[in-house]
C-alpha cells in the first residue's frame, strides 16, 4: 500500500512559467572564460575553458562541474605546446576538443587530454572556435603566421573522425589585402562553411565562405567585426558584431543590422528557436521565435559575456569575464511536460521513493532530487527510457526530515515536485 502519510507533494502545476532567471554561479577564480559546454544528456554536467597570462604565456584552465554549477573546480589543461585555450566543444558525453594554439581530445569526458594539434603545426597560431556539425565532423578557424612568419593569415582545421585527427586549410591571406584574425566559425553542412573575424586591416572583407568543405574560399560582402556566427537554417543566419547583430535569409550574400547595441555581441546561441545574444559591458537579448524579434533581457554581471550553451529553453549556461559563470532556468509544470506524463511518487514504509510516468521521448531524461537551497542531493538516473509506462525507485532511509524537490529533465521540458519528507 502506498504509505502517503510520509509524504506531501505539491505540484509546480499548470502552465504557469516561472520567473526567467540568470543566477551566477561561484568560480574558483576570476580568469577570463571564453568557451563553454554542457552535456545535453547529462545537463549538470559541462565544461569552461579560459586562459591568463603567467611570463608572457597564456597559461590554459578548464572549470568542471557536475552538478549543475552548485560546484565548480578548476583543472590545467596545460601541455607542452598547447596554450590559450578558447573553445571546448564534446560530440558526446566522453569525447571532445579543446582549441587554442592546437588542438586536445579527450576520450574520457575530460580526465585526460592528448595534444593532436601542436603549436608547431599551427605556426605559432591560435583557433579561437570549434564546432561539430555531427558526431565526426568538425571546425575549427584563428591566425596563424604564414610560411614567411612575416605576415599573417586565416585559418580553418577540419576533422572528419571526432578530433582524432585534424586537416588545415588557409582561408585569407594578409599578403592579399584580405583581413585573417578569424573569430568565429558555422557549418550549415553539406560542405558550406562560413568563416568570419575582425576587420584588423582597416578595410576589405570580415567574412569569408566555403561551398567545397574549407578547400577554396570566397569572400562575402561584410566588412564589421565578427565575434561570433549562427545559422538556423541554410539560408538565414546571424553575426553577433561590434555594433550589433546582422541577419542574412540569402546565404550570406547580404546582411542587415536587426539589433543595433552601442556595446559589442560577442556571444550567439539559438536552439530549436530559442536563443540568446550577449556581450559587453552585461547585456543581452534573447528570442523565442528563432530570431525574428530580439528581448533584451537582464543579467546580474556588467561583465563581457563570450559564449552560451542552451540545454533548452529552460536551461542553459554562460561564461565571460572575470571568471563569469552563469546559469539561466525557466521551470515549468506538469501539464507543460508533454515527453512524460501521468506521474505518480510515493514513499512507502521502507521509504523507497517510487517514480512511475509515462514516457512518449526517444531522448535521455534526467532524474534528480535537491535541497531547498536548489544543491543537487542526488542523481537518480541520467538516461534513455523506453517509450511506455517506466518506474524507477530511490532509496531516502538515510535522508533527514525536510523538504526536497524532485526534478524531471527532458530534452525541451522540465518538471519539478516539491517533497515534504517525515519519516
Amino acid at each position: 500500500m502506498k504509505k502517503l502519510l510520509f509524504l506531501s507533494i505539491i505540484s509546480i502545476a499548470g502552465h504557469i512559467l516561472h520567473a526567467q532567471n540568470w543566477n551566477q554561479l561561484t568560480t574558483p577564480n576570476t580568469r577570463n572564460l571564453y568557451g563553454c559546454w554542457f552535456d545535453e544528456t547529462h545537463p549538470d554536467t559541462g565544461m569552461a575553458v579560459g586562459w591568463y597570462i603567467q611570463n608572457n604565456d597564456r597559461l590554459p584552465f578548464g572549470f568542471y562541474t557536475t552538478d549543475g554549477g552548485a560546484s565548480i573546480t578548476s583543472g590545467s589543461l596545460f601541455q607542452v605546446y598547447f596554450y590559450a585555450s578558447s573553445d571546448v566543444w564534446f560530440t558526446n558525453s566522453y569525447n571532445g576538443v579543446v582549441v587554442g594554439n592546437g588542438i586536445l581530445q579527450t576520450t574520457d569526458g575530460g580526465v585526460n587530454w592528448n595534444l593532436i594539434v601542436d603549436a608547431a603545426m599551427t605556426q605559432a597560431g591560435i583557433l579561437e572556435n570549434v564546432m561539430f556539425t555531427n558526431s565526426t565532423i568538425g571546425y575549427a578557424v584563428g591566425q596563424r603566421y604564414d610560411f614567411s612568419y612575416t605576415s599573417f593569415e586565416g585559418m580553418l582545421y577540419k576533422t572528419t573522425n571526432a578530433g582524432g585527427s585534424w586537416t588545415d586549410y588557409t582561408v585569407s591571406q594578409e599578403v592579399n589585402s584580405e583581413n585573417t584574425q578569424l573569430h568565429a566559425v558555422y557549418s550549415t553542412g553539406s560542405g558550406v562553411i562560413y568563416a568570419g573575424g575582425e576587420n584588423n586591416l582597416g578595410f576589405g572583407n570580415t567574412l569569408f565562405k566555403s561551398i567545397d568543405d574549407g578547400i577554396t574560399w570566397s569572400p562575402l560582402n561584410f566588412s564589421q567585426n565578427i565575434h561570433a556566427l549562427h545559422f538556423t537554417s541554410s539560408d538565414t543566419g546571424f553575426a553577433a558584431c561590434t555594433n550589433g547583430l546582422y541577419k542574412t535569409t540569402d546565404a550570406g550574400m547580404n546582411w542587415v543590422n536587426v539589433l543595433p547595441t552601442t556595446s559589442s555581441l560577442t556571444a550567439l546561441k539559438i536552439k530549436n528557436g530559442f536563443g540568446f545574444t550577449a556581450g559587453a559591458n552585461g547585456l543581452m537579448y534573447v528570442t523565442t521565435d528563432n530570431g525574428s524579434t530580439w528581448n533584451q533581457t537582464s543579467i546580474p554581471v556588467t561583465t563581457t559575456i563570450t559564449d552560451i550553451s542552451i540545454i533548452s529553453p529552460n536551461l542553459a549556461y554562460a561564461v565571460g569575464t572575470s571568471g563569469t559563470f552563469l546559469k539561466y532556468t525557466n521551470g515549468v509544470g506538469l501539464q507543460d511536460l508533454n515527453e512524460t506524463s501521468n506521474l505518480e511518487v510515493w514513499i512507502d514504509a521502507s521509504f523507497q521513493l517510487h517514480i512511475n510516468f509515462d514516457n512518449n521521448s526517444t531522448s535521455a531524461i534526467a532524474i534528480d532530487l535537491y535541497d531547498v537551497n536548489g544543491s543537487r542531493t542526488s542523481q537518480i538516473a541520467h538516461q534513455s527510457f523506453p517509450k511506455g509506462h517506466c518506474s524507477i525507485n530511490f532509496e531516502m532511509n538515510s535522508y533527514r526530515n525536510g523538504i526536497y524537490l524532485l526534478k524531471i529533465v527532458s530534452e525541451s521540458k522540465t518538471l519539478i515536485r516539491k517533497i515534504v519528507f517525515v519519516k
